[in-house]
C-alpha cells in the first residue's frame, strides 16, 4: 500500500511540474508578445491618424469622386498661377511632379525676376546707376527744386543692405561709379572739365580731383527689351536691370530664360563629354585636350600621337567622372596593299598619362544619334522634334505634358538641334547642333518648381523678422568687427562661439534666423540656373562665412564657387577658393573626389588673369 501511495504522489508531482512549466512558458510569451502587440497597434493608429495619411486619403477620395476642389489651371497659365496650383495640390496630398515640369516650361516663356531692390525712401522719384563690377547700385534722388544737394544711397547686392545714405552735392551727369571696399569713385564732367569725387564708406566726400581730358564721359547705350517694361539701366553678369515705372524700384531680370540651359562651346566629330557633364574632351591633330565644359577653359592638353593624314580618330568615349578617356585609332598603310590597323589610346587626365595598346584595340560602342530620352526613373519621356522643339511626355499615359521651342533661346538659323542624349551621369542632357553643344540640366526640368516653392517659403519665414534683426546678423557689416574664437585652431567643433568679454556682448551670429543660410543656398542655385554668375557668387560668399562659424549652415560647393568666379571674370578669387578646397582635400585619396581635385588643381595653376 505504501508503494502504491508513493507512486501516486510521484505522478502528481510530475504532472504539477508540467503544468507549472507550461504556465511559465505562457507567462514568458506574454511578457514578450503583449508589448509587441501594443506597439504594433499604436503604430497602426498613428499611421492612420498622420496628416500625410489623411491628405492621401482625401486626395484619393477626391480623385475617385471626380471633384478635387483644386483651382483650374489652364494650359496658358503663367508661373505665379502654376505655383498657386502646385501649392494647392501639395496641400491636398497629390503629386506635383507634372506641375513642376510645367513651371519649368513656363519660365522659358517669360524673363525671371532675379533681383529687386526698393528705393531708400518711398514716395520719391529716384534714378539708379550700377557700379562697374555690378555688385553695388547707386540710388540718386530726383529733386527738381534742389539741383545741387541730392539724397544719395549706396546699395550692396552681396550684403543685401544699404551701405550708406547721405545728402551730397551731386553732379548732373556722371559715368557708372567705381566701388572698392565700399569706397565710391564718381567721375563726372562740368564746364568741359573732368573730375573724380571720392566718397568714403561712411558716405562723406573726402576729395574731389581734376582729371586729364575734357568733355563728358561716354555713356553705354543699353538696348531696351520690349518684353520687360521699365527704364533700362544696365546689363551686368547676364542680368538686365531696369527701373520700375511705378515705385522706382531696381529690378534685375534674367537674359537666359530657359532654366538650366548652358552653352558648352564648339564640338566636332572627335569631341565627347564626361558622364557628369563637367569635362569636355577633344582629340584633333595629335593633341588631346581636357576642357571645362562650362567655363570653356582648357585644363590640360597632351600630345597623343604624331599627326598624319593616314591616322584618324575612329571613336572616343569617356567614363562617368572623366578619369579615363578611350580613343580608338585607325592607321592606313598603302604599300604594297592598303592595310588598316586599329589601335587604342587610354588617357588618364589626373596623372596626364597615356597608355597605347596595339593589340587590345577593342571597339568603342558608338551611341546612335537619338531624339528620345527616357528619364532614369522611367517617369518622363523627353523628345526632340525636327523643329528644335523639346517636348516632355508622361511615360505612363503617353500624353504630352509641355514643350519648349528652343529656337527662341538658341540661335538655330540654318543650324538646328540634331541630337539629344542623356549623359551617363544622368544629370545633363546633351543637345548637339552641327558645330555647337548645349547642356540642359535634367534636375532643372524636374525640380525647378520645387526650387521656386522652397525659395518662396524661406522668404515667407524671413518676413517674420524685422529689418533690424536681419541687419545685425550680417557678417560683413562695417560696424561689426569679426569675432573669432580664441582657440579656433584647436577647437574641433566649429560651433564654439566666443564671447566679447571686454564689452560683455554675445556674438550676434547666434541670433541668425534659421532660414537665412537656407535662402542664401537657394538664391545661389536660382541665380546660377539663369547664368547670373556674379550674384550667385555673392550668395555663396555669405554662405561660406556662415559655414565657417556654424556647421549647421548649408555647405557652399567650392567647385561651383570657383566656376562662378571664373565665369564672372574673377580668376584670382577663383584660385583662392581652389587653394582652400585643395587644403581640405590634401589627405583625401578616395577615387570619389579625384576629378574634383584635378579640376581645382588645374584651375589653381592656370596662367594669366
Amino acid at each position: 500500500m505504501q508503494d502504491e501511495s508513493t507512486t501516486e504522489n510521484d505522478q502528481e508531482s510530475k504532472s504539477s511540474e508540467q503544468r507549472n512549466f507550461k504556465k511559465t512558458l505562457i507567462f514568458a510569451a506574454a511578457l514578450f508578445l503583449i508589448p509587441f502587440i501594443i506597439a504594433t497597434l499604436m503604430g497602426v493608429i498613428a499611421n492612420q491618424l498622420s496628416p500625410v495619411k489623411q491628405k492621401t486619403k482625401a486626395a484619393l477620395a477626391a480623385e475617385n469622386s471626380g471633384n478635387t476642389n483644386l483651382p483650374v489651371c489652364s494650359a496658358t497659365a503663367d508661373i505665379s498661377e502654376l505655383l498657386q496650383y502646385r501649392n494647392a495640390m501639395k496641400e491636398s496630398g497629390q503629386a506635383v511632379d507634372l506641375t513642376n515640369i510645367r513651371i519649368w516650361a513656363a519660365a522659358a516663356k517669360q524673363p525671371a525676376l532675379l533681383i529687386s531692390v526698393k528705393p531708400p525712401a518711398p514716395g520719391k522719384e529716384w534714378s539708379w546707376r550700377l557700379s562697374k563690377d555690378g555688385m553695388h547700385a547707386l540710388a540718386i534722388e530726383i529733386d527738381p527744386e534742389n539741383s545741387l544737394l541730392k539724397q544719395v544711397a549706396l546699395y550692396s547686392f552681396e550684403k543685401e543692405q544699404w551701405v550708406w545714405q547721405n545728402r551730397l552735392p551731386w553732379p548732373e551727369s556722371h559715368e557708372s561709379p567705381w566701388v572698392f571696399n565700399n569706397t565710391t569713385i564718381i567721375r563726372s564732367s562740368k564746364n568741359n572739365r573732368r573730375f573724380a569725387m571720392e566718397i568714403n564708406p561712411e558716405g562723406n566726400i573726402v576729395s574731389i580731383d581734376s582729371l586729364a581730358g575734357d568733355g563728358p564721359f561716354p555713356e553705354t547705350e543699353i538696348q531696351p527689351d520690349n518684353s520687360i517694361p521699365g527704364t533700362a539701366i544696365a546689363v551686368r553678369s547676364n542680368v538686365y536691370f531696369i527701373k520700375d515705372s511705378q515705385d522706382c524700384s531696381l529690378q534685375g531680370y534674367a537674359l537666359s530664360t530657359v532654366p538650366g540651359l548652358y552653352p558648352a562651346g564648339e564640338i566636332g566629330e572627335t569631341t565627347c563629354f564626361s558622364g557628369t557633364g563637367l569635362l569636355k574632351f577633344t582629340a584633333k591633330a595629335g593633341i588631346i585636350k581636357v576642357i571645362d565644359a562650362f567655363t570653356g577653359i582648357t585644363l590640360s592638353e597632351k600630345a597623343g600621337w604624331i599627326a598624319s593624314s593616314n591616322t584618324v580618330v575612329s571613336a572616343l568615349a569617356s567614363n562617368r567622372d572623366g578619369s579615363e578617356l578611350n580613343l580608338l585609332m585607325s592607321s592606313t598603310f598603302e604599300a604594297p596593299q592598303a592595310v588598316t590597323r586599329k589601335w587604342r589610346i587610354l588617357y588618364t587626365p589626373e596623372d596626364n598619362n597615356l597608355n597605347i595598346s596595339m593589340t587590345n584595340a577593342t571597339s568603342i560602342v558608338k551611341t546612335p544619334p537619338s531624339s528620345t530620352i527616357l528619364t532614369p526613373l522611367k517617369k518622363w519621356i523627353i523628345n526632340l522634334r525636327s523643329e528644335s522643339i523639346l517636348a516632355v511626355f508622361d511615360h505612363a499615359t503617353g500624353k504630352e505634358v509641355t514643350k519648349v521651342d528652343l529656337k527662341k533661346h538658341i540661335n538655330c538659323n540654318g543650324n538646328p538641334i540634331l541630337e539629344a542624349s542623356l549623359l551617363e551621369g544622368e544629370s545633363y542632357i546633351l543637345l548637339k547642333q552641327r558645330n555647337r553643344a548645349f547642356l540642359l540640366s535634367l534636375n532643372s526640368i524636374v525640380h525647378y518648381g520645387d526650387l521656386l516653392a522652397r525659395l518662396k517659403l524661406c522668404k515667407k519665414n524671413l518676413s517674420e523678422y524685422t529689418e533690424d534683426e536681419l541687419l545685425q546678423t550680417n557678417l560683413v557689416d562695417n560696424s561689426m568687427r569679426e569675432i573669432e574664437s580664441a582657440n579656433s585652431d584647436k577647437a574641433a567643433d566649429t560651433f564654439n562661439y566666443a564671447m566679447d568679454i571686454d564689452q560683455n556682448q554675445m556674438d550676434p551670429r547666434l541670433l541668425e534666423p534659421p532660414a537665412l543660410p537656407s535662402i542664401l543656398s537657394l538664391q545661389a542655385e536660382f541665380l546660377a540656373t539663369h547664368h547670373a554668375w556674379l550674384y550667385a557668387t555673392g550668395k555663396l560668399k555669405q554662405l561660406t562665412k556662415m559655414q565657417e562659424n556654424d556647421n549647421r549652415a548649408p555647405r557652399a560647393n567650392p567647385l561651383l564657387c570657383s566656376r562662378y568666379l571664373q565665369l564672372s571674370g574673377k580668376n584670382e578669387e577663383a584660385k583662392k577658393v581652389c587653394r582652400k578646397a585643395l587644403n581640405s582635400l590634401f589627405y583625401d585619396f578616395t577615387p570619389y573626389n579625384r576629378m574634383i581635385r584635378y579640376q581645382m588643381l588645374k584651375t589653381f595653376f592656370l596662367k594669366g588673369d
